[in-house]
């Protein structure tokens, strides 16, 4: 359950419906959540057919598969996480009046998403966000967005046994796939 379906929760709440792209791939409403999910688990299942380079000890490398596999299934999952911060810009719309029980339109007093800061979901419920738009930030450089990429994995990973499978292994996958993505 921490493994993966925490993880999902917490990667849904930063890309909630976000699309993959501007007008490539999966850029439709939910298109990065299904783009991630989708490369995850091929992720997944091509690390079961890989062997990673040994550590020259048969029981460490047999203890570290388990790890190198999640590792992989995380790094597809993540992949493309760093468009959140370079490619795409996220503003309210409109908010929800409790009151009135009805849709507002937004003034200018509603900052921008910074995904940096808090999740998609936290900064909506911050600011009773009722619906948002997303731009795509001009001059953007093909694959820029993979330099930001690892910032975000804390949040996604969260502090527990996620963290801990990439952190305790007999060597850091954790940094290795840092490093990765």
């Amino acid at each position: 359950k921490e493994l993966f379906e925490m993880v999902v929760r917490r990667f849904i709440e930063y890309v909630h419906l976000l699309p993959a792209s501007e007008s490539h791939h999966h850029s439709v409403p939910g298109g990065m959540l299904i783009h991630a999910l989708e490369t995850s688990s091929w992720s997944l299942r091509s690390a079961q057919n890989v062997r990673p380079a040994t550590s020259g000890w048969i029981d460490v490398d047999k203890a570290l598969e388990p790890s190198y596999h999640y590792a992989s299934w995380v790094g597809g999952l993540m992949h493309d996480m760093g468009k959140l911060t370079s490619d795409m810009n996220v503003f309210a719309v409109s908010t929800y009046d409790k009151t009135t029980q009805t849709n507002k339109k937004v003034s200018d007093s509603i900052p921008h998403w910074h995904p940096e800061k808090e999740s998609l979901i936290s900064w909506a419920k911050r600011y009773d966000v009722a619906t948002y738009s997303v731009s795509f930030k001009g001059g953007r450089i093909h694959n820029q967005h993979n330099s930001t990429t690892s910032s975000l994995i804390s949040p996604i990973l969260g502090k527990g046994v996620a963290l801990d499978r990439l952190l305790t292994s007999p060597i850091n996958i954790h940094h290795e796939l840092v490093g990765v993505l």
